[in-house]
């Protein structure tokens, strides 16, 4: 924020943003998030997002290139098979599971970050089960999809993450315009806490013409 204009977009149900009735899709977020951008008139955008806001901004990137300069998908699977079997099979689970069950296994700053921000706090256990079926009925997108983004990308996981090493390296290797980089140490939850790390990465990918 000391180098750029820095727009948080909070999407359907996330944040200050209330949920309406529909299910939640990568497609449907990324077209919101177009909306977003036209509405306050930027007319091209650098976009970074991380796990499920990574797939957002691919679909951002395939469904409205003209609006998306560089992207940087942080943490984030192009398919399902990208997860670790463990990971994968816990979400399956968890999209079966009641709400009260759901919520369980979240790690806690989420569940606080929403009730200090949501208009509806008790909304939590639903939008967790939501995000949840939203995982498991993702087809993921197809190495011509990934081909065809534009947009010079970044890509970038953790070594313990619950994208696998090889997942991130097939989608670099699909990407004509594309970076790869591996967090060492970091799961992908930690991942994000790492600034000092990832900021003069960022800085310099978006800073190069």
């Amino acid at each position: 924020s000391k180098r750029r204009q820095v727009i948080a977009v909070e999407s359907q149900g996330h944040g200050h943003t209330a949920d309406v009735d529909r299910p939640l899709t990568f497609e449907q977020m990324g077209d919101d998030t177009a909306a977003v951008l036209r509405h306050l008139q930027i007319p091209r955008a650098d976009v970074v997002g991380y796990s499920d806001g990574g797939n957002v901004a691919l679909a951002l990137a395939m469904r409205h290139p003209d609006l998306v300069r560089k992207i940087v998908v942080m943490a984030t699977n192009y398919s399902n098979d990208g997860l670790t079997p463990e990971v994968r099979a816990q979400m399956e689970k968890a999209a079966s599971a009641s709400e009260s069950d759901v919520i369980k296994n979240v790690p806690p700053p989420y569940s606080i970050a929403y009730a200090e921000s949501a208009p509806q706090p008790s909304n939590w256990p639903k939008l967790v089960l939501k995000v949840m079926k939203q995982a498991t009925a993702f087809k993921g997108w197809t190495p011509g999809q990934i081909r065809s983004i534009a947009a010079p990308t970044l890509i970038l996981i953790a070594d313990r993450d619950i994208v696998t090493p090889e997942h991130a390296v097939a989608m670099f290797r699909l990407h004509q315009q594309a970076q790869l980089a591996i967090i060492p140490g970091q799961d992908h939850f930690t991942l994000v806490e790492q600034s000092e790390l990832l900021l003069p990465m960022l800085n310099e990918f978006l800073s190069t013409p």
